[in-house]
């Protein structure tokens, strides 16, 4: 074999060696990513939470609320600590927009304290832009 035959072997060697490698790390980097987004959160069950004491804790996660109706007293003083169990941002809003938290990050809660002076049923919900239509909404009712 020429010399200049064997420079060109080892050539396309290289360039083979290179296009393997790129493509291996591509590959990982979507393995990594697909188990990123398609690990499931764990399940919640959706039951009715009746506050006996003043404290509540409201879970969310993709696109879910735990629980998603709950039952307190008139005119106490609630506090509700909102988890967001979830990877994406969420918050909590109750309509008309008297409580609400911040939106926060996946693993960080926030706590809010507030008194439902009159009976009847508040709808709380995700205001993330396409978080509500996905299911994220739940009832506060007042007795």
């Amino acid at each position: 074999m020429e010399e200049t035959q064997k420079e060109e072997i080892k050539s396309k060697s290289r360039s083979m060696l290179v296009y393997i490698v790129a493509g291996l790390v591509v590959v990982i980097a979507l393995f990594g990513l697909g188990y990123y987004f398609l690990t499931p959160t764990p399940v919640e069950t959706d039951a009715v939470d009746t506050v006996v004491s003043n404290e509540i804790v409201i879970s969310a996660s993709e696109f879910k609320f735990n629980p998603q109706e709950i039952k307190i007293k008139a005119g106490e003083k609630i506090q509700i600590t909102f988890k967001n169990n979830g990877k994406m941002r969420h918050d909590l809003v109750f309509e008309g927009g008297e409580f609400k938290t911040n939106s926060i990050s996946g693993g960080e809660s926030q706590t809010i304290e507030v008194v439902f002076s009159e009976l009847g049923e508040y709808v709380f919900y995700c205001s993330v832009p396409g978080h509500r239509e996905a299911g994220m909404e739940g009832v506060l009712i007042v007795e």
